[in-house]
């Protein structure tokens, strides 16, 4: 017993230091979780015209506020006992490597942005032990396997979307969305009933120096059958290290073509782009609140400005967030010194708010924000705050409704949990956090999001055509026929000539 003692109070001892680092740090999401201590990959945040305020949810406690220690003790006896009953001996205890799980779970107590009943903890810890011992043997009797199907098992029982435990795989795919980057064979993807299908190739490509082209459909990969296989299955399967290789066959007008050599290169993904929608009006779109996002949003602004552009267009349709340092740098240059732009609370207290610090540069400047059902977290924050300080009008359709902030924090090993630690509030302490079903924890249609300024209903089919357009233009692929009309932006155009 005095074993687990000790691995439990050192888990304690550790926790606090890390999960303070998290809250002192102005990032947002999957990313804001990346520069946590433990991550030695963590990046520079580019200095903008913003400021944080810690409030007092930024407290932590010093020990796990609900999950007590007898809760801890019987699941490790009974993970001991699982062991001894299968093999005659009990090693959990004897690996420090393994005190991982107890600082897990004590982190899930104090850092979840909602309080975890010990009555709850008591289920959760259950169904733990339950998957430990079903997969015991088809690990192998690896406590390293098993407690990564454990912590799994207890982040998805407590029915937050958003949260998850990410092993060493998923959490590098992970990464690389965010940054902007992977490699891979350069093309942007369809899916189709043969395989992988190939909507664009980019230039200087993997893909296009082996001659893959627009239309065509990847069907095998290094011996592999694409037909039928889940489009992240294909992913993987396209993507992998810098400068490997993959033999690859494909359709073209129904031909059977290959095999072709295919070098994966390292894929920079364009993240925003700009024109001028109308006479003096310009616009941008970008589809993630990336790391740099923010400086290329601005250069983008600048140039439609020295093209005559005295009103801008900002479109976030079908951007699901990112980082919120970015999303505040971006805010908080249309807006006047000391104006406030979000504030993320826990349990009803402030952790920190964003307020601007300076005059921004693009302040007066009219704008219009474009928002439909798949604008979700940052890009919620940025048309929150331009509607609630009146400084954009907001049009489309209601936004999604994510109105919660996660932070991932990595191991050594590559696994990482990423936990929702925060829900954030407009400027006029407006929550957009939809409601959620109590059985998935997804948000229940037709509640929370960001309502429009002004509504523009566009039917699935049409809106599907209107941002694969916006796709194509992004990535400099040419569109595949005429133009699909554009009635939000077309609102937009009208409302900024007035």
């Amino acid at each position: 017993m005095a074993n687990k003692l000790t691995l439990f109070v050192l888990s304690l001892l550790l926790l606090p230091r890390l999960s303070a680092a998290q809250l002192q740090l102005p990032s947002f999401e999957a990313i804001r979780e990346a520069a946590r201590g433990r991550d030695a990959a963590a990046p520079t945040f580019t200095p903008a015209k913003y400021k944080t305020q810690p409030g007092p949810g930024s407290v932590v406690p010093a020990q796990p506020p609900n999950l007590k220690l007898s809760q801890v003790i019987d699941l490790v006896k009974r993970l001991e006992d699982i062991e001894r009953k299968k093999t005659g001996r009990s090693t959990l205890s004897a690996d420090p490597k393994n005190s991982r799980l107890v600082s897990r779970l004590a982190e899930i107590d104090i850092t979840f942005v909602d309080p975890i009943p010990a009555e709850r903890w008591n289920g959760i810890l259950k169904e733990m032990g339950d998957t430990a011992e079903s997969q015991f043997d088809a690990a192998g009797g690896n406590w390293s396997k098993l407690i990564d199907l454990m912590l799994k098992k207890a982040v998805s029982s407590l029915k937050d979307p958003h949260s998850m435990y990410l092993n060493s795989e998923e959490y590098k795919r992970l990464q690389e969305q965010l940054q902007g980057s992977f490699a891979g064979f350069g093309i942007s993807i369809k899916e189709s009933p043969e395989g992988l299908g190939v909507e664009g190739v980019f230039p200087r490509s993997g893909a296009a120096k082996a001659g893959l082209a627009a239309g065509d459909v990847i069907t095998e990969v290094d011996g592999v059958v694409l037909k039928g296989k889940p489009l992240e299955a294909m992913m993987r399967l396209v993507r992998g290290a810098e400068g490997s290789q993959s033999k690859a066959f494909f359709l073209r007008g129904g031909r059977r073509y290959g095999p072709v050599t295919v070098t994966r290169v390292k894929v920079e993904m364009p993240n925003a782009y700009a024109k001028m929608a109308a006479d003096r009006i310009g616009y941008v779109y970008f589809n993630q609140f990336q790391e740099d996002t923010d400086q290329r949003f601005f250069e983008l602004v600048k140039s439609l400005q020295a093209q005559g552009a005295k009103a801008v267009v900002i479109d976030v349709r079908g951007n699901p967030g990112g980082r919120l340092d970015t999303a505040s740098s971006i805010v908080s240059e249309f807006l006047s010194d000391g104006a406030p732009i979000v504030a993320l609370k826990k349990q009803g207290q402030v952790q920190v708010s964003f307020i601007t610090d300076g005059d921004g540069m693009f302040q007066g400047l009219p704008m219009a924000v474009l928002i439909n059902g798949h604008s979700a977290s940052a890009s919620e924050i940025l048309a929150g705050a331009f509607q609630d300080l009146k400084k954009a009008v907001v049009i489309g359709s209601r936004s999604y409704g994510k109105g919660t902030a996660q932070g991932i924090s990595p191991e050594p090993g590559g696994e990482a949990l990423k936990l929702t630690g925060s829900r954030w509030y407009t400027p006029a302490d407006r929550s957009i956090d939809g409601a959620r079903d109590p059985a998935t924890g997804a948000v229940a249609p037709g509640t929370g999001g960001v309502m429009p300024d002004v509504v523009v209903d566009v039917p699935d089919e049409a809106e599907a055509r209107i941002l694969g357009d916006i796709m194509r233009e992004l990535n400099g692929l040419p569109l595949t026929g005429p133009r699909a009309p554009d009635p939000v932006l077309e609102k937009a155009v009208e409302m900024l000539r007035k």
